[in-house]
Formats: C-alpha cells, structure tokens, sequence
C-alpha cells in the first residue's frame, strides 16, 4: 500500500491526547506557562490506543488508531506527517517525537534475507510470471505488491513508509536520521531523497539523552486487548455496550468496528 491520504493532517489536535504520559505544570519545560497549557490526558483512553502514540483517523467524535487501509504503524504515523514541508515542524515538537518515535520505530523490520528480495522466491510474483531479477525491493527500492508480507515472521515496510519513519526521528536526531536517509532509494509520490535530506538538515541538533535506536516494546500495543465496547475508549465514548473489537469471534463471523484501537487489517 502506496502512501495516500484523503484527509491530509488527520489529528493534529489529538496528538498530545494520544499521548497519554501526563506533562504536568513546570515539568519537561523551563517555561511554565508553555507547561501549564498542556492537558493532562491521563485515563482518558484505553491502554492499547494511547500506547500507539497516534491517532489515523478523526470523524466527527470518533477517534481510531487506524486508517482506512489499515492499522500497521507506519500507517497511522505516516499519514500524519505528509505532505512533509517546513510547516510540518509546527505540528510535531520533540518532546512529543522523544516518546513516540520508539513506537515507530518498532515497526522497522530487522534485516531480511537477500535471496527473499528476488521475484522468484515470492509465491505471487511467479504467479504473476515475473520470474527474473528483484521484485521486494526492486531496482527503485520499490517493494511490489506480489511480495510475500512477511520473510521469515519479519514484516515487510515499504520504503516510501520507512522515509516518513525517518522523517520523525530528524525531528530528535537529525544526523542519525541523515545516515539512514542516505542509504534509502525509492521515496513514492509527493516525496523525495532530496525533500527528506532539506527536511533533515534543517532541523535541530540532537535532543539531549535520545537514543535513536530506542524501540519500545511491540508485544504492548500490537496486543488485540479487550472486546469489550467499554474497554475501547472510542466506542465506549459513543455508548456502545457488550463486544465491539471483534463483535463476536472472528471465525464465526465478527467484525472490528470503526471505534476499535485494533482493526484486524494489517
């Protein structure tokens, strides 16, 4: 899934709401009327949605963790930073980056076998008869469509994605996210090498104490949690009751309403 976005910046105004670690009065600022302004959000949302870190999509007063074409990570945090342009540091600071950039970053897959990157070792681009050279990535960093979701239990992210993954780590450290940047090919559409590297290269020096290689622990917030309507902060916001997240047992037929932090669609 190529990036898209029918609703450009999808919630600019939840991010600090979906991060739920409390900012209170005179903490993590030495300006303490900037401190006083920020709420606290804590108990607000349930466990799964505020660990994720952001929101995907925003309708009237529904509020998920996942997009329309799915709810993998870098999704939902991808689609919130693009178009990327300079204005684009006015709706993430680094101390909201400082947090949930080690949520994203969980996401980026671990290294993959190189004889996996061929067309001819994934099962849907035989099918579709391309048989000769590298398909996941091909030559333009392109992963195909065909490409197996997953070699060996590692997810596969495409790197037009992982840019806008890196995209929020220049945020807190900008020459981490250089090195990284440079060693991509394949950008998609609306960006490119030399957007993400002006991007990099303007921002501020690293943040005191990041540890770019930070990744928080996946097992937490890729968990399913509870069905229940009240336990999901979104439905139960609309007075939902009884099982929302699956409706029922998914091998019998139930489905992950709109409201759910988990929709079931990678």
């Amino acid at each position: 899934m190529a990036p898209h976005s029918n609703y450009g910046n999808a919630s600019a105004f939840t991010l600090n709401s979906a991060f739920v670690n409390e900012r209170t009065t005179g903490s993590d600022s030495d300006d303490e009327g900037d401190a006083a302004q920020q709420p606290e959000w804590v108990g607000v949302y349930d466990d799964i949605f505020a660990a994720r870190r952001m929101v995907g999509n925003v309708g009237a007063l529904d509020a998920t963790t996942s997009t329309w074409f799915g709810d993998a990570l870098e999704y939902v945090h991808g689609i919130n930073i693009m178009p990327l342009s300079p204005a684009t540091a006015t709706v993430f600071d680094d101390w909201y980056v400082s947090g949930q950039y080690p949520v994203l970053a969980s996401a980026l897959p671990g290294p993959i076998p190189e004889q996996s990157e061929y067309c001819a070792a994934n099962a849907q681009c035989v099918t579709a008869n391309l048989l000769e050279g590298k398909c996941c990535p091909n030559a333009d960093g392109v992963v195909l469509a065909c490409c197996d979701p997953t070699v060996g239990g590692v997810q596969r992210m495409q790197s037009e994605w992982k840019a806008y993954v890196y995209a929020f780590l220049a945020i807190v450290d900008r020459d981490a996210a250089w090195d990284r940047i440079l060693n991509m090919t394949g950008f998609g559409p609306g960006n490119s090498k030399s957007n993400m590297l002006y991007w990099t290269a303007s921002r501020a020096p690293k943040l005191a104490g990041f540890n770019s290689n930070a990744k928080a622990d996946s097992a937490y917030f890729t968990a399913q949690g509870s069905d229940l309507c009240t336990d999901n902060s979104a439905c139960d916001a609309v007075g939902m009751t009884g099982s929302c997240c699956p409706t029922a047992s998914v091998e019998t037929g139930g489905i992950f309403l709109g409201c759910c932090a988990k929709t079931g669609a990678g």
